[in-house]
């Protein structure tokens, strides 16, 4: 074999060996690109997925607020809507305590008093306008009059007495201070109905 033929068989050599190394440098290329490629996408998945997770707690948290928000500024509302009832409720029983109505008023308590008393001598418990308006009811009915408990000014505002044996081992209350607060309750019940479309278990509209 002749120099020069030697010198052609090493290029021939040398290139099939190059395209070898070539090709396999583009199919390694290729495998990384595709690998990569794989990678970005099962990153960029992982980014939305933690993305919308972050974004769901996030709308979640902002929802529970404004709905806890929405429940204090209902408590609060309902609180001073019912407060101001009463209130009025108040201002009412004392317009009555001080207006014309109050004799016949006291004249229906005492006639409703009585039955459920005790035999014998009673003591009623009121202011002295109220002890003054009672008297002439009472014709042959043995009665003690004594001050009822109040603030210090001797008066209840709100009208009523108290009503019990001696020993004060029974006491009808039939202040109207007493009869509202036992009245409360379904007040409040019917308030929730009017005012907030609310209803007890086992109630419909």
């Amino acid at each position: 074999m002749g120099y020069e033929e030697l010198i052609r068989d090493l290029q021939r050599e040398a290139g099939l060996r190059r395209e070898s190394v070539l090709a396999a440098a583009r199919e390694e290329a290729r495998r990384i690109i595709e690998d990569a490629s794989q990678q970005c996408d099962r990153l960029e998945k992982e980014f939305q997925y933690a993305m919308a997770r972050d974004l769901e707690r996030e709308r979640t948290r902002m929802l529970n607020r404004a709905q806890q928000e929405a429940r204090m500024l209902r408590a609060r509302v309902r609180s001073e809507l019912v407060r101001e009832v009463f209130a009025r409720l108040e201002e009412t029983l004392k317009a009555v305590a001080s207006g014309e109505r109050y004799p016949s008023v006291l004249a229906m308590l005492l006639k409703e008093a009585l039955p459920e008393g005790p035999e014998g001598e009673i003591v009623i418990r009121a202011d002295a306008g109220t002890r003054a308006l009672l008297q002439p009811l009472l014709k042959g009915r043995a009665a003690r009059f004594e001050p009822i408990e109040t603030t210090g000014s001797g008066e209840d505002p709100y009208g009523g007495f108290e009503l019990s044996d001696r020993e004060g081992t029974i006491v009808i209350r039939n202040t109207f201070r007493s009869r509202l607060e036992k009245a409360r309750p379904n007040l409040l019940v019917e308030l929730n109905r009017l005012l907030f479309g609310e209803f007890p278990a086992g109630r419909g509209a």
